[in-house]
C-alpha cells in the first residue's frame, strides 16, 4: 500500500496505491486511487484505476475510472463512463452512462 486512507489489500500481493476505502481482495489484483472500489475476492490480476465506486468480480478484469462501474467475468472491461455493466468474458463497454455488455466477447461503445 503507497499513500491513502482507509484502504484495504488482502490478497496475496494485492496493491492498493493512494486514494480512499479501496478494498482489494483478489491475487495480485491493484487499485490506483479513486474511492469505494473494490476488487472480490478470487479477481485475481484484476485492476482499476480510480473512479468512484468501481467493482470487479472476474481475472485480469479492468476498470479506467468513472463512477459506479461494474466488470463481472475475466478479462471484461469498463473504460470509465457511469453505471456501466460488463459480464461475461470478454465483455467490454466503451465508457458513456448505464450501458450493458452481457454475454461472452459482448461490446457496446458507449452513449
Amino acid at each position: 500500500m503507497i499513500g491513502g486512507y482507509s484502504n484495504y489489500a488482502g490478497g496475496t500481493y494485492a496493491n492498493v496505491n493512494g486514494g480512499y476505502d479501496n478494498y482489494v481482495n483478489g491475487y495480485a489484483s491493484t487499485v490506483v486511487g479513486g474511492y469505494d472500489n473494490t476488487i472480490a475476492s478470487g479477481s485475481d490480476y484484476a485492476t482499476i484505476l480510480g473512479g468512484f465506486q468501481n467493482s470487479i468480480s472476474g481475472d485480469w478484469a479492468f476498470i479506467t475510472g468513472g463512477k459506479a462501474n461494474v466488470a463481472l467475468g475475466a478479462y471484461a472491461s469498463v473504460s470509465g463512463g457511469n453505471s456501466n455493466t460488463a459480464s461475461g468474458t470478454g465483455a467490454a463497454v466503451g465508457g458513456g452512462i448505464s450501458n450493458t455488455a452481457a454475454g461472452d466477447s459482448a461490446s457496446v461503445i458507449g452513449k
